[in-house]
């Protein structure tokens, strides 16, 4: 599961940022349709809230064009980036 590893190194990386900065936070689709979505979106959560200091902008996750319309997965992206 890679969100640990990467929520991990972005903490180190941001430390050293600024007001005037900017982090650009990006999710896959991927992920969401594995059931991780909600400790996705807690960790994202976790991660704004630490770093004040600093100016940070999520991307909502793109959309799956494999999937069919009434796939699941489709609509757990939609509202993972509803919420």
């Amino acid at each position: 599961m890679p969100w640990p590893i990467l929520v991990n190194s972005a903490k180190n990386e941001v430390k050293g940022l600024y007001k005037k900065d900017f982090v650009v936070i990006c999710g896959g689709a991927n992920d969401i349709g594995k059931n991780n979505s909600a400790m996705a979106l807690h960790q994202i959560m976790d991660f704004v809230a630490t770093n004040i200091h600093t100016n940070i902008a999520l991307i909502t996750a793109p959309p799956r064009h494999d999937l069919m319309p009434s796939s699941c997965i489709k609509s757990a992206v939609t509202t993972f980036n509803r919420k």
